[in-house]
Order: C-alpha cells, then sequence, then structure tokens
C-alpha cells in the first residue's frame, strides 16, 4: 500500500512539475519557435522512455527484481544529484534574459 502511495504521489509531482516547466516556457517563448521546441522535447521524451524501457526488459534477463529495482533507483539517484550540481551553476535571470534577446 505504501509503494502505491508513493508511486501515485510521484506520479502527480512529475505531472505538477512538467506543467509548470511549460507554462514558464509558454510565457519565455514567441509563439513562432514553441511548436519547434514542444516538438523536440516531446521526441526526446518518448524517445528516453522507450530507451528505459528496453533498457529494463534487458535487467529483468539478467537480474532479480531486487537486483534490477536497485540499480534502477541508483541510476535514479546519481541523475538527480547530476541536474542538482548542474542547476546550482546556471543563473537563470541571466539565461532568461539571454534567451530572451536569442529569440527575438
Amino acid at each position: 500500500m505504501q509503494a502505491l502511495i508513493l508511486a501515485l504521489a510521484i506520479t502527480f509531482v512529475g505531472g505538477i512539475s512538467n506543467i509548470c516547466f511549460d507554462t514558464v516556457l509558454m510565457r519565455i517563448l514567441p509563439s513562432s519557435k514553441r511548436g519547434f521546441l514542444f516538438g523536440t522535447l516531446s521526441m526526446f521524451q518518448s524517445s528516453s522512455m522507450g530507451l528505459a524501457m528496453i533498457g529494463a526488459g534487458f535487467l529483468t534477463e539478467w537480474l532479480s527484481p531486487l537486483q534490477s529495482a536497485f540499480l534502477v533507483g541508483a541510476t535514479y539517484i546519481s541523475f538527480a544529484f547530476i541536474f542538482m550540481v548542474a542547476f546550482k551553476s546556471v543563473n537563470f535571470r541571466d539565461s532568461i534574459l539571454l534567451l530572451k534577446t536569442w529569440l527575438h
């Protein structure tokens, strides 16, 4: 039951963060650039989901469910730390101003 509640919570947080990200992008980008950017983002999201599913299929052939769950969790945490370090070095105000000048 706890795993179900946690999965639901993660799903809601992921959906809400995607909505917030898309809203910010729509406010920053001119309408002529939105279709290309959202199409490109959708392509990368779908491709990465497909690759993750293929990888999970191979993992289930070689590892036990507990081992694959550990590996997936460790990978997720590793990517979270990598993104945290990368985003801490970004100055968001300067990046948004640069993006606005580049797009117009």
